[in-house]
């Protein structure tokens, strides 16, 4: 996997037109620790990959009270899981680098983050037989959205086979690259996307993500003048 240290938002900046300019059908992951690997939640320290199944069964059974529709897929049901914090065997990408951006430098900010970008030539697939048995390592996704989140973040995913094995572990050298993001650049990146339209409340477009923005926004007013504090909307 190439691995590269940006040193400035200019830096970044051309970094992303370079990948612009090269490809098409990149993904993105932002992680906020460059030194995670890219491990679904399920698979991770604390939790039984072999029991997500189940929780998912049982995730479906209770979530009908909270859902709009009755006709969802299982991956649209595994989605919503996914966005609302269920341990899946999913892994977030996005179509959008700002998007990872935000990911990697919103928190941890004295850990440096991480952008992976991913673009192994594989086919995406809209929907699958069955989500836990598939044939290959791992399958990329492109969900329809059954909620805003997925939309706003340009969501796709990767399904991956055994949840506890890194993807990086299981792809081609070049199919991977990873951007780090000294943790001394964290607020000035989070500055610049905020005044791009990339923040929480673009990130998770409800109630949530509209605390969050304004928490953030006033808690960061050593960056802000006092007129644009009390002018904010």
């Amino acid at each position: 996997m190439k691995e590269i240290t940006i040193k400035s938002t200019i830096d970044l900046h051309k970094k992303l037109e370079e990948i612009r300019k090269n490809t098409m059908y990149a993904l993105f992951r932002g992680q906020s620790n460059s030194k995670w690997t890219l491990i679904p939640k399920c698979g991770r320290d604390g939790y039984l990959p072999s029991k997500d199944k189940d929780a998912f069964k049982h995730w479906k059974r209770r979530a009908n009270a909270f859902l709009e529709k009755e006709n969802f897929t299982d991956l649209e049901l595994l989605t919503i899981a996914q966005h609302t914090g269920l341990a899946t065997r999913l892994l977030d990408w996005s179509l959008n680098p700002l998007v990872a951006l935000f990911f990697a430098v919103e928190t941890n900010i004295d850990k440096d983050g991480a952008v992976f970008v991913f673009n192994d030539g594989r086919e995406r697939k809209n929907e699958i037989n069955d989500l836990y048995e598939i044939n290959e390592d791992y399958n990329i996704l492109q969900p329809t959205t059954p909620i805003n989140r997925v939309a706003n973040q340009h969501g796709y995913f990767t399904l991956h086979k055994n949840p506890q094995i890194p993807l990086e572990d299981v792809l081609e050298k070049n199919a991977l690259e990873k951007i780090i993001i000294p943790h001394k650049m964290k607020n000035e990146v989070l500055i610049m996307l905020h005044s791009y339209g990339v923040n929480n409340l673009s990130i998770y477009p409800d109630l949530d993500g509209l605390s969050r923005h304004l928490n953030w926004y006033y808690s960061s007013n050593i960056y802000w003048n006092t007129s644009e504090i009390e002018d904010f909307e």
